[in-house]
């Protein structure tokens, strides 16, 4: 964690105790993490291409309406890939997820989610991962249906084309939020990743984007889908600013946590 990081984290408990949870974590997911929901360089792209990215979400209690928190990924009919940091300030028992659409508010359906599974190892950014188990089964069809899963540490190459995807602020006003976008990214090199963020890439991530910057994930849905056609690769986590030159995105790596996921859901 970077030393900001710190600071953001010390004003955000200590000086701001009177904060509503929601207040505390809109202000927490923009300075931190990937969630204030942002594609850029992107472009509209329709769930029938990516039909395993739902949107995660939180009954806001200020407005009583549900409100897109994080994207992530479908499983099986039971179970939901996101990430670990979604739910640093969010009290569980708030939690949704919207499947079946290109817009977080209509012309889906919603789910309840009856447990949340955060990786026991997750800290910081590291082990960025959670499941939720919903309430009732996912019925699939050409809008809604699983990612493939990764072997366990099965790594991809550089300069492999990769697809993330999401909604919220494309930092273009000509560029429309409502409904899902996506941007293709490549795969960068793990040493040279590392070497740009000072030694903080573990093996738990994977990092795709463009060294010269310009298309990013960035801030852009944590929890959402790193895709290889339709593997699933990686979870939006986190990164230095927005598409930010030398600075690719961070994913957080399935296959890195394959026995996991298979000890939850039985994939």
């Amino acid at each position: 964690m970077y030393c900001c990081d710190f600071w953001i984290i010390f004003l955000l408990f200590t000086l701001s105790p009177s904060l509503a949870v929601e207040d505390r974590f809109n202000f927490y997911q923009r300075n931190i993490f990937r969630s204030e929901n942002r594609i850029v360089g992107g472009e509209f792209v329709d769930i029938t291409k990516v039909p395993c990215q739902v949107s995660v979400q939180y009954l806001n209690r200020n407005t009583h309406l549900n409100t897109h928190l994080c994207g992530g990924s479908i499983l099986n009919e039971r179970f939901i890939l996101t990430a670990a940091h979604c739910f640093d300030m969010i009290p569980l028992q708030l939690v949704s997820v919207y499947i079946g659409s290109n817009s977080t508010k209509e012309n889906g359906t919603s789910f309840n989610v009856t447990h949340v599974n955060i990786h026991p190892n997750y800290k910081a950014y590291d082990y960025d991962f959670t499941i939720l188990e919903l309430s009732e089964n996912i019925t699939f069809n050409e809008r809604q249906k699983p990612a493939v899963l990764p072997k366990n540490q099965e790594d991809i190459p550089d300069g492999a084309l990769l697809r993330t995807s999401g909604w919220g602020e494309t930092q273009n006003a000509n560029e429309s939020n409502k409904f899902l976008r996506g941007v293709e990214v490549v795969k960068i090199n793990q040493n040279l990743c590392n070497q740009a963020y000072s030694g903080d890439i573990t093996d738990r991530m994977v990092c795709a984007g463009f060294m010269e910057g310009g298309k990013d994930s960035c801030q852009g849905d944590s929890g959402g889908p790193l895709l290889m056609g339709n593997l699933l690769v990686g979870v939006v986590s986190w990164g230095e600013d927005c598409a930010c030159p030398g600075y690719p995105g961070v994913y957080a790596k399935v296959s890195s946590v394959r026995q996991w996921i298979r000890n939850i859901t039985g994939l």
